[in-house]
């Protein structure tokens, strides 16, 4: 009761093993049953003190996706509110200077430019919203994108 009362989050089956595992542990030092009890009572009194829970994942987890978001909002930001400001200008001009198939690459770039914006809350969308948070994964995905590709945008 005591392990398990450290561990209000942890599943049923995490306390049990947690429990025998420091049962065998008591179990195996001690060489009598009276030695078995003092040492039990001694050791389940250090754990009350000494003992920190394990942090939530979930909380963690969402800190560090907020962290990613910022980040890449501070480096990117900007330049994704320009790219915005200016998209169709800028697919008029390239549509002059390079042709219609440049233009319509650049207009494929900027849509997808558009999504990311969308997604890191950048900027907003009348009919677009961000379909639902973006995973830890996908936020590293993302990142490379906006390093690699940002500059390849503004450059047309």
């Amino acid at each position: 009761k005591v392990l398990a009362s450290l561990e209000p989050g942890a599943t049923p089956q995490s306390k049990l093993m947690l429990a025998i595992k420091f049962e065998e542990q008591i179990f195996g030092s001690s060489k009598s049953l009276e030695d078995y009890r003092k040492r039990l009572t001694k050791r389940l009194k250090s754990v009350k003190k000494k003992y920190k829970p394990t942090v939530d994942t979930n909380q963690t987890l969402e800190q560090q996706r907020s962290q990613k978001i910022l980040e890449m909002k501070r480096k990117h930001g900007e330049t994704l509110k320009f790219i915005m400001k200016n998209d169709s200008e800028a697919v008029r001009l390239c549509q002059e200077k390079n042709g219609t198939t440049r233009a319509k690459h650049l207009q494929q770039h900027l849509a997808n430019a558009r999504q990311w914006a969308i997604a890191l809350g950048v900027t907003t969308h009348p009919t677009k919203k961000a379909s639902r948070p973006l995973t830890l994964e996908e936020l590293d995905r993302l990142k490379t994108h906006l390093d690699s590709r940002v500059e390849n945008i503004r450059s047309h």
